[in-house]
């Protein structure tokens, strides 16, 4: 009977029952901030907090990237070859990793440890277990929250956490020290939980809300983004009645958010900032390769968009539409919107490149959210008219169907290997920058679309060989963060070796069986070419491929079980093409591992860009050496 004359859009608790009509006249049209769950005003210690958050950490991260600039090198994983090799040569790596531009600054505790000789023997199944261990913390948490809020923001909240789980299995392997990223999305997430819970904020959530935050800051992506996110589920689930003032924050996060992730070289980065800073940033780059090169003039357009937007959806919580807002779902479906702008602006080169461009995987997160909506748009009305936030069994699954299903989707971009991967990132950035400008080519256009094209067949080969190596100690499968086992394949060509190529023996190996701990050796080797093909180098003619299509060879060192300990992978070229039947003499050094023990020393041949001869059926040579102190 009472609940026959309730308003079905009223969010307030069930009144007593001598008073449902009183409640019913006096009711204001439009809900006010004390109607805030759990809270008495906006300004409650979790707003406070969580805005503090959002404007700290990008001047934590201004400090640290200014100057900022629209031409910068190519940084992320590529500046780790030169911080590898100072480290080898036993130079300065830390001011490498502290420079302008870096993303690994997360990497400083592995070279620590390395520098102090406690994980020259690290197993490489340690840290994917522990990294499996958080991003299931992660998923627990995220699932928690979803629980205790309602369906709209577990549409705001789900492809952050898929973004935050795919994490586990991906982000920074290659990087050198995977857990603590992944500690940090975990302490980004639990931020995210300890401060927008349903209930009153008291001081033990703030300090470990804090406390995770700070944690979570040690990566820049998510440790920003936790901020942001912060902020904008206080707003979803508050009735935030000043939209000036919502408007300004909103739009000041996300210019910070559009500066921070897509300043550079137009290449941008699909990181978990640009994942959710859902549609300025986007818009920022998609007017940018539509209508012109310069990436600062998009971001003001497209920060002024959002400011706008905000206006728009602020006018609407004042004028007491809230609950409209949030029954059409127009968060999630600006969320939504972000998704499609970072699948299509993070191409950097329009529709056209869309299509066929790796970096449209980023909208498979989208697909399956907009699958979890219809679902929970069919699970039956929502209960306004309950006190408590509602979210069925159902909601929960649907939820982790898309976060589990989207963590294959990062893999589709993976890639180190360097020489080949940086290769095709200097096509990119060259042609994109003619595309985005209206002067390229279509031969250019073409060879942008190839070079993107295989990256996505080499990731979906990564995924495929890694997830089965990495725990099955599979000898010459998954050798640790710098080794790459099946380089990306190019478009099939004439500069192509067939797998009758693939075919060598070593000879007279000038290396011995005891050598010093970080010694440099002077190696000696010849190696016959026993196929019937000639072996390009290049090295006699112009190739428009750079180091692609050589032959080449390379070295690592393996502990117990195949395990890497130390692997430098550096190439040792021929000095011309190589014939078929042809003996070459080789005169190369090889650095020895830090840290004495028992190790192997592997030396196989690499096609550049094709294959590596081990994979092709071709024997390695592989010597037993011990390292010693003296």
């Amino acid at each position: 009977m009472l609940k026959g004359s309730l308003s079905m859009t009223s969010p307030r608790p069930l009144p007593d029952a001598g008073t449902v009509q009183d409640s019913q006249q006096t009711s204001p049209a439009h809900p006010t901030p004390s109607d805030i769950n759990g809270a008495t005003s906006p300004w409650t210690y979790a707003s406070t907090v969580s805005l503090t958050i959002a404007a700290f950490t990008p001047l934590i991260l201004f400090l640290h990237f200014f100057p900022l600039v629209t031409n910068l090198p190519i940084w992320d994983q590529w500046i780790m070859i030169e911080v590898w090799e100072a480290y080898y040569q036993g130079g300065d790596y830390l001011s490498l990793l502290l420079k302008p531009y870096n993303g690994h600054i997360n990497t400083i505790p592995k070279f620590v440890f390395f520098g102090l000789g406690l994980l020259t023997d690290w197993n490489l199944r340690i840290e994917v277990v522990l990294s499996y261990v958080t991003a299931l913390g992660t998923l627990v948490i995220t699932l928690l929250m979803l629980r205790d809020t309602d369906r709209r923001l577990m549409i705001l909240a789900a492809p952050f956490a898929a973004v935050v789980f795919s994490a586990g299995q991906y982000e920074n392997f290659m990087s050198g020290w995977p857990f603590v990223q992944h500690l940090s999305q975990f302490s980004a997430t639990l931020a995210l939980f300890a401060l927008t819970r349903p209930k009153p904020i008291r001081p033990p959530h703030i300090m470990v809300g804090a406390i995770a935050t700070i944690v979570a800051t040690y990566s820049w992506g998510t440790g920003f983004t936790a901020g942001i996110v912060c902020f904008l589920a206080l707003v979803s689930r508050a009735r935030f009645p000043k939209w000036i003032t919502f408007s300004w924050f909103v739009g000041t996060c996300a210019l910070f958010t559009s500066v921070f992730v897509n300043v550079g070289d137009g290449l941008g980065r699909p990181s978990i900032g640009a994942v959710f800073s859902f549609f300025t940033a986007m818009v920022g780059n998609l007017v940018s390769v539509v209508a012109t090169p310069d990436l600062k003039v998009a971001q003001t357009a497209g920060v002024t968009l959002l400011v706008v937007l905000g206006a728009v959806v602020g006018v609407c919580l004042r004028k007491g539409m809230f609950e409209e807002v949030r029954r059409w779902g127009l968060f999630a479906l600006m969320a939504l919107a972000g998704d499609g702008m970072i699948a299509i602006g993070r191409t950097y080169s329009g529709i056209q490149q869309a299509l066929v461009s790796h970096y449209i995987t980023t909208g498979y997160p989208v697909v399956l959210t907009v699958l979890v909506l219809l679902v929970l748009l069919l699970i039956g009305p929502h209960r306004e008219a309950d006190p408590r936030p509602h979210v069925s069994p159902a909601n929960l699954i649907a939820a982790a169907i898309l976060i589990l299903a989207a963590t294959a989707q990062p893999w589709l971009v993976f890639s180190n290997h360097f020489p080949t991967q940086k290769r095709w990132s200097k096509i990119c950035r060259d042609d994109m920058r003619k595309i985005s400008s209206g002067t390229a080519t279509d031969s250019e256009i073409i060879r942008s679309h190839e070079a993107n094209v295989q990256m996505v067949r080499h990731g979906v080969k990564v995924l495929r060989r890694y997830r089965l190596a990495v725990f099955a100690d599979i000898p010459g499968q998954y050798q640790g963060h710098y080794r790459e086992q099946v380089p990306p394949t190019p478009t099939p060509g004439p500069e192509d070796l067939p797998s009758a190529a693939f075919k060598l023996h070593w000879k007279n190996l000038g290396f011995p069986t005891r050598v010093k701990a970080g010694a440099v050796v002077p190696t000696t080797l010849d190696v016959v070419n026993s196929s019937n093909h000639l072996w390009p180098t290049f090295e006699n003619n112009d190739s428009k491929n750079g180091d692609a299509y050589k032959v080449r060879l390379s070295y690592r060192w393996l502990g117990a079980a195949h395990r890497l300990s130390d692997y430098n992978e550096r190439r040792i070229d021929f000095e011309s093409d190589v014939a078929p039947g042809a003996v070459v003499s080789l005169q190369f050094d090889i650095r020895v591992p830090r840290k004495a023990g028992r190790y192997k020393l592997q030396i196989d041949a690499v096609q550049d860009g094709v294959s590596w001869f081990e994979d092709r059926g071709a024997e390695t040579l592989v010597l037993p050496v011990r390292v010693t102190e003296r």
